[in-house]
């Protein structure tokens, strides 16, 4: 058994397990579920799966766990793979009940996934009449939510008819929330304001689980938006627990294109996020117009964009604007789990869901795999997906707690290897011209470090010139990330592959963001004039920075803890800011745009007040100091754990000639 060789505690006994009810394990998934106690209903689902599981061993696609399963990878914030699951789902086994959560699922996977008009189209295909009295109200939250994004007015419409139906409080704030944000995006500011208010004083009936306030409270912020509501802003951010919270950075590739679908520089939008609850992490509020609030939300369709630090529950507000230059850190949506979740499901196979990194949470892995070997055999298909559970559990226990040999987890990997043959290898994941178990030792036996550096780029090169197009560019973006110090010509050379490869399609920013990387490969290898080729290419005006012969290099830049905000600074939030301006003849900066502000403008002017004193060393073209525009800074505001002076997080070493390496 996999565990025996480690001197782990609550080590399993052998013996044969007795054959799991499928009628019961239903009957307990759906109470669970009825009741939201979530890890219930996930033992539940893993339980059916087991129950059923075919007796002659060969894995068969079973529509029904599609539904039982999507639902479950949803509640666990796996949107792709939810998805991919919940559209296969179609059984007649379901309850009522539970049809109307499959299809009130799928819409909800859709939408997260950024198809809103899909969404739209499968909660309108429900029948109302179908649906219990819960499942009616969460019907018409979920499509006045689609529909806010597309069409302010008729969410207005939507949420107004289904409202006054709702009595009780604890089932009206959300509604309502949502209703403050189609009025806001219509136009209607006031109304917006007076029905958020609304929302507040509902949802203190609301169950502590949904994190009502918290919600309520980071929509009044987004709302507060005019400079003598500074004080109520800074007020409910604090409400929303603002201290425990900070924007990430990555945000920053996902801004959209000035020109992009429209977009006006002036255009911006304003979302909330937090870092609890497994739904979408940005939520819109407010925008310059509703053409433009479509174009920001699409663009931040990758919800991990704007995931939050902090240990307790908290939230943010954060406004955006199109950024003029393109970035070349795009990673875009993530195709691995959606492919490997369609393979499995092609195959009838079901992920096994794990809840911790604890002994007893490997040890239960552990004796689901030797459950599933003792009734189909060592190298099952069925014991692919456990053995994947097992192994991402070990790989996290054997960082954070070192007592698990890497060979153990290798050895459950060649395992995996071994099952999956039995259904023709991984396919598209895994490519079968590589042999990875081979490639693995060669690495282990390497007798240095540079040695192992050189066959550890081989061997990703491989990978990526054998992965499909699309994987094959994650692949490269993740290892580009991490190693940093690969010669320019050799990256230069995978840039050019990727290009050649991947397909060009309409608002497919990958070609654009490698195209960037090329530039500055090209700058780094002395040819600048190329490089400004390609930058031209991209639409680049001649009077940007990047163009210019000699780029400008900042010299004089500092922001002193003490020009911290000081109200900012009593309210214990912390912040972001993102700033795109231009450079004068004289090196100073001027025409400042805020393309990122977290929170919404609170930092606007200290940033602005502090870059009026940098200085950079001017552009030249043709010998002479010229004007440009394009350039960027990133700054990230943090306050000290104990102290009353705020201390800062500054990244000021960013000239126009590191602009495609931001993120």
């Amino acid at each position: 058994m996999i565990f025996r060789s480690l001197a782990l505690a609550g080590a399993l006994s052998a013996g044969s397990v007795p054959a799991l009810a499928a009628d019961d394990a239903l009957q307990r998934y759906e109470t669970a579920f009825a009741q939201k106690d979530w890890l219930a209903a996930v033992k539940a689902a893993d339980d059916l799966v087991l129950s059923r599981m075919s007796a002659d061993g060969q894995p068969k696609r079973d529509p029904f766990l599609n539904g039982i399963v999507g639902i479950s990878l949803l509640t666990s914030g796996e949107v792709a793979p939810a998805r991919a699951y919940l559209e296969k789902a179609d059984s007649t086994e379901y309850s009522r009940r539970m049809k109307g959560e499959v299809a009130l699922a799928l819409g909800e996977a859709q939408a997260r996934d950024g198809d809103w008009r899909l969404a739209i189209e499968t909660y309108r295909s429900l029948d109302p009449a179908s649906l219990d009295p819960d499942q009616q109200r969460r019907r018409a939250l979920a499509l006045g939510r689609e529909l806010l994004i597309l069409d302010p007015m008729a969410a207005i419409a939507s949420l107004g008819a289904a409202l006054p139906a709702i009595s009780a409080p604890a089932d009206r704030w959300e509604i309502e929330l949502v209703l403050a944000r189609a009025q806001s995006l219509a136009g209607d500011a006031a109304g917006a304001r007076e029905m958020a208010r609304r929302s507040w004083a509902d949802a203190a009936f609301a169950p502590a689980a949904e994190f009502a306030p918290m919600r309520i409270a980071l929509v009044r912020a987004a709302l507060a938006e005019a400079p003598e509501e500074e004080d109520l802003r800074r007020a409910m951010l604090q409400a929303a627990g603002g201290a425990n919270a900070q924007l990430d950075g990555a945000i920053t590739e996902y801004l959209p294109l000035c020109g992009e679908e429209g977009l006006r520089a002036e255009d911006h939008a304003t979302f909330t996020a937090t870092n609890r609850m497994n739904r979408p992490w940005a939520t819109l509020v407010s925008a310059s117009r509703p053409e433009a609030a479509r174009t920001f939300a699409s663009a931040l369709g990758d919800q991990q964009a704007v995931t939050l630090s902090g240990e307790s529950p908290g939230g943010t507000v954060f406004t955006l604007r199109c950024r003029s230059t393109p970035t070349n850190a795009w990673r875009g949506k993530n195709p691995y789990p959606r492919l490997w979740a369609e393979w499995a499901e092609r195959h009838g196979l079901f992920p096994t869901f794990y809840r911790g990194i604890e002994v007893s949470d490997i040890n239960a892995l552990a004796e689901r795999v030797e459950r599933v070997e003792q009734r189909f055999g060592t190298d099952s298909p069925f014991t692919i997906m456990p053995r994947s559970a097992l192994v991402a559990a070990m790989r996290l226990r054997a960082v954070t707690a070192g007592d698990i040999p890497v060979e153990q987890i290798r050895a459950t990997e060649r395992r995996i290897e071994a099952a999956s043959r039995a259904l023709g290898g991984l396919e598209s994941l895994s490519p079968p011209a590589l042999d990875f178990p081979a490639m693995k030792e060669r690495l282990r036996r390497a007798t240095t470090p540079e040695a192992a550096l050189a066959l550890g780029r081989d061997f990703q090169r491989q990978a990526i010139e054998a992965a499909p197009p699309d994987l094959a560019y994650r692949f490269a973006v993740e290892w580009l990330e991490r190693d940093t110090t690969i010669p320019a010509s050799q990256e230069l050379d995978l840039v050019d592959q990727l290009i050649e490869r991947l397909p060009r399609q309409p608002g497919d920013r990958r070609h654009a963001a490698l195209r960037m990387k090329k530039a500055k490969l090209l700058d780094d290898l002395g040819e600048t004039r190329a490089a400004r080729d390609i930058r031209r290419s991209l639409g680049l005006p001649d009077d940007h920075c990047l163009l210019a012969d000699t780029q400008p290099v900042v010299i004089e830049a500092e922001i002193l803890s003490t020009d911290y905000p000081a109200a900012v600074a009593r309210s214990h939030l912390t912040g972001r800011s993102f700033v795109e301006f231009g450079l004068n003849r004289d090196g100073r900066i001027e025409n400042v745009r805020h393309l990122v502000s977290a929170p919404s403008s609170l930092f606007n002017e200290t940033v602005e007040t502090e870059l009026a004193a940098f200085r950079y060393a001017p552009a030249r073209r043709d010998g002479r100091s010229v004007a440009c525009v394009g350039e960027l800074q990133s700054i990230v505001w943090n306050l000290p754990e104990s102290s009353d002076v705020p201390d800062l997080d500054l990244d000021f070493n960013y000239s126009a000639s590191d602009l495609s390496d931001m993120s």
